[in-house]
């Protein structure tokens, strides 16, 4: 079982017209720049939207699976989980709470659910992109996407710096 840690909308074509751009059109025109919250529907979690770019992956001193450094490019805008999915998200969508913690509260977050449970047709992504915006999908990111969007235009080892007394 894994914790369900964070959604990512992989396309925003229900809010993006130019695709390579930081600041990308809304349906209707709006505005919609890096860092703006959107949410989709009631029971659909609260996303922050991050913009195209490129970023140095990887670390030339870390673990050997984190090497090499490597450029990598995020072509399009997309939309990242404000936080994890909490256990009230879960319950909303789904009806049920598989938590071990379930004590702890509908705003902690969901664990104890498989990659069957998110992406199976009918588990939590297909369920939530039903209720998202006409044309939005909601997906897992993929590692580069979380990097990019921890990373937040950072460039040391960790996102506080490079000394781990501040994580």
């Amino acid at each position: 079982r894994i914790i369900l840690m964070v959604l990512a909308f992989t396309s925003l074509p229900a809010h993006a017209k130019e695709e390579r751009k930081p600041v990308v059109k809304e349906k209707g025109g709006a505005s919609m720049a890096a860092g703006k919250i959107i949410k989709d529907c009631a029971d659909c979690p609260e996303m922050v939207v991050i913009p195209a770019g490129s970023f140095d992956m990887g670390s030339s001193k870390g673990e050997p699976n984190e090497m090499p450094v490597h450029r990598v490019t995020i072509s399009r805008a997309f939309a990242i989980g404000k936080t994890e999915v909490t256990q009230g998200q879960w319950k909303a969508l789904m009806g049920n709470n598989p938590s071990k913690f379930g004590n702890c509260g509908d705003n902690c977050p969901v664990e104890q659910v498989s990659w069957d449970d998110i992406s199976e047709p009918g588990g939590f992504l297909d369920k939530a992109s039903h209720l998202a915006a006409a044309g939005a999908r909601f997906s897992l990111p993929t590692e580069a996407q979380w990097e990019y969007a921890c990373r937040a235009g950072t460039t040391t080892r960790y996102y506080c710096g490079d000394d781990p007394e501040g994580l």
